[in-house]
């Protein structure tokens, strides 16, 4: 993948290379949005090449980017002032900018780059968007078609983030591994890794085309046995609604809630949201998505080896789709009030999901009030501002650098609702799944740490581009490292505080401190860590032992949850106890004692192996990091004039090139 990151007009360089697959993410502060910034209009738009060659060489007449001769992305005295990445004249985009030379000044070098400033408590919402066309330059805004609208219009603002990804497209990766790595291939091993990489990418039909080449290689192969059956056991629907949830159905009627059903019959969903085409469509888009979700899931044990198929469901699997927040945080207290990892919870004894209709984070609900507020003074709405009808407005026209401010607001918050429901959906409906075939016990205790990480295995996480369940974390991964720097101590306390749950415990507590306190800002940093240090181990410990096929460690590990005495409080010593059995961990005179020795080797691996995992896209978790430790460290030597923060540290571009966009949320 080659890592660009977005200054005016870049995107007018990506559509050389067929069958592409190209992200734009797009990060802001809310507390910096001020609709009466507009960005300064290019200086002068004649001469000066798109690209840097010389006047008149670019797309448009004069160059789309505007400037002198030298043109935008490189060359000397091209673009506008504050370089995009910095670095000696003529360098073009790979070496970098001058100072003064490069594009606006959104991501670094020179003076312009002064504009931006960030707020000292900052509210960061993000959208990701897949372009869909080749996007057109309007000056200092792009327009491009994405997965969540047309005709959007991006203006290049100081308070934006812009990164770039671009790779080939998933299918077309396939496609090429298919033909190399299955040419005359007679492993079936092989096979079976390139379904496992086409489940990982979200490629089912991929993952099903590996399947038939496995069958004509070997029609008996366990996998292709074990495929089929999958296939015969999910085109039968379960035996009606589990008669134990009976009370509690008549009590949601009684509410006014309805149930909607999937078409293939494994999900229920109970709502009050009422009856209209749209809502019902919302309601059936979610059922679609547990569908899938169970089919990825029961897919991805048909390839294991050394794990036999969990049994399916003997009842649909029920759900409640709650359409206000205040509601959702009513049922949550009734349930008990168990930590939410998502917008939802599912209780494991009633193993039915509670799910937020809305989303539910600081951020989101920020940029909700906000917009409604900016859609009210641009007079435009919602879905004008993603179907792109808003510029078909004159009056929209005359002032279309607040309303494109508007409408990329709109799209960042259709993203986060995406993100949210696809992650709520895989988390909470895996979680479920996990529940339903006996995986994790209902009715004993399981600590929390086997819950997050076998559900953040399987699930979309928050963050991803692209991808699936069973890939490096894009929400896990990052913060995971990020506090194997600082957080976790040594590798054998770390270990031992995720299996011991002593770090979800510590969360918990910081959580009632945090909502009991008045002065809660004090807390809220400490929050985010404890809860991050939580969950990102628990699912870097799962992700390290199925990554070593030792998720059969993990069954044996809750099956002896399981012959627990029901509703039994776990200590500490009982679930080292548990844990050193399972894991064979144990020490020469008790299989139910911890040996120090053997815990600090499996550690030590642990450790070792998770810093060699990286994201799919690489250069995103090293601006994530370089933002996060520039975050931490607020005393280190102030940024030379000009350089933005949390910008790009060295080593990322070729000597000579300087300061870059910052990463970070």
């Amino acid at each position: 993948m080659k890592r660009v990151f977005l200054a005016v007009g870049l995107l007018l360089l990506l559509w050389v290379m067929p069958a592409a697959a190209d992200y734009l993410i797009i990060k802001v502060d809310l507390n910096t949005v001020d609709l009466k910034a507009v960005p300064p209009m290019p200086q002068g738009m004649q001469g000066g090449g798109m690209l840097g060659g010389p006047g008149g060489d670019g797309a448009f007449p004069g160059g789309a980017l505007g400037g002198p001769p030298g043109g935008a992305l490189g060359g000397p005295g091209g673009g506008f002032p504050g370089g995009a990445l910095g670095g000696p004249p003529g360098a073009g985009m790979r070496g970098g900018l001058p100072p003064g030379a490069g594009a606006m000044g959104v991501m670094g070098g020179g003076e312009a780059s002064q504009i931006m400033t960030e707020s000292e408590n900052p509210i960061w919402v993000m959208g990701y968007f897949e372009i869909k066309n080749k996007p057109k330059s309007y000056g200092p805004a792009v327009e491009f078609d994405h997965q969540h609208g047309k005709k959007t219009i991006v203006p290049l603002m100081p308070n934006y983030k812009y990164t770039h990804l671009r790779s080939e497209s998933q299918a077309r990766v396939f496609d090429k591994k298919r033909r190399v790595d299955l040419k005359d291939a007679k492993d079936p091993e092989k096979y079976v890794n390139l379904a496992l990489w086409a489940w990982s990418h979200g490629l089912m039909k991929e993952y099903h085309l590996v399947i038939d080449d496995l069958r004509k290689l070997d029609p008996k192969h366990p996998v292709v046995k074990n495929v089929a059956l999958v296939q015969a056991q999910l085109k039968t629907t379960p035996q009606g609604d589990d008669p134990a949830l009976r009370p509690l159905l008549d009590d949601l009627r009684a509410e006014n809630y309805r149930i909607l059903g999937s078409e293939k019959g494994h999900y229920g969903l109970l709502t009050n949201m009422p009856p209209t085409q749209t809502n019902d469509a919302q309601v059936r888009r979610r059922l679609a998505r547990l569908e899938d979700n169970m089919e990825s899931f029961y897919y991805w044990f048909a390839l294991q080896d050394n794990i036999a198929l969990p049994p399916m469901p003997k009842h649909r699997l029920l759900g409640v789709l709650v359409s206000s927040p205040r509601e959702f945080y009513s049922k949550h207290a009734v349930w008990g009030g168990a930590p939410m990892a998502t917008d939802g919870f599912t209780p494991r004894r009633d193993n039915i999901m509670v799910i937020s209709a809305r989303r539910l984070d600081e951020a989101y609900v920020t940029l909700d009030k906000n917009l409604q507020g900016y859609m009210q003074m641009a007079k435009v709405g919602r879905d004008e501002l993603l179907t792109g009808k808003v510029w078909e407005r004159k009056e929209v026209m005359d002032a279309a650098m607040p309303v494109s401010q508007v409408q990329t607001l709109a799209a960042i918050q259709k993203s986060m609702e995406e993100e949210a429901e696809r992650t709520t959906l895989s988390h909470e409906g895996t979680l479920q799944l996990l529940a339903a075939t006996g995986i994790l016990p209902r009715y004993t205790g399981v600590p929390q740490w086997v819950q997050y990480g076998l559900a953040s295995y399987f699930e979309t996480p928050h963050g991803a581009v692209y991808g699936a369940g069973g890939l490096p974390s894009w929400s896990n991964l990052v913060a995971f490292k990020f506090h194997r720097k600082k957080g976790f101590g040594k590798p054998r306390d770390a270990l031992y505080n995720v299996l011991s749950d002593r770090l979800f415990h510590t969360a918990a507590r910081t959580q009632i401190d945090f909502e009991e306190n008045r002065d809660k800002e004090k807390l809220q940093q400490k929050l985010r860590d404890d809860w991050e240090k939580a969950r990102s181990s628990a699912w870097a410990l799962v992700y390290y032992l199925v990554q070593n096929k030792k998720f059969d460690t993990i069954i044996r590990y809750t099956q002896e949850l399981d012959g627990l005495p029901r509703d039994l409080d776990l200590d500490q010593r009982m679930l080292e106890g548990l844990f050193a059995k399972s894991f064979d961990l144990g020490d020469a005179k008790s299989a139910h004692k911890l040996d120090p020795a053997r815990l600090q080797a499996v550690a030590e691996a642990w450790f070792a192996e998770m810093e060699g995992v990286s994201l799919a896209a690489a250069e995103v978790e090293h601006d994530e990091l370089k933002y996060r430790y520039d975050q931490a460290n607020p005393k280190k030597k102030a940024a030379p004039k000009g350089q933005f923060p949390g910008g790009l540290p060295g080593g990322m571009i070729p000597p000579g090139g300087g300061p870059g966009a910052p990463g970070g949320t």
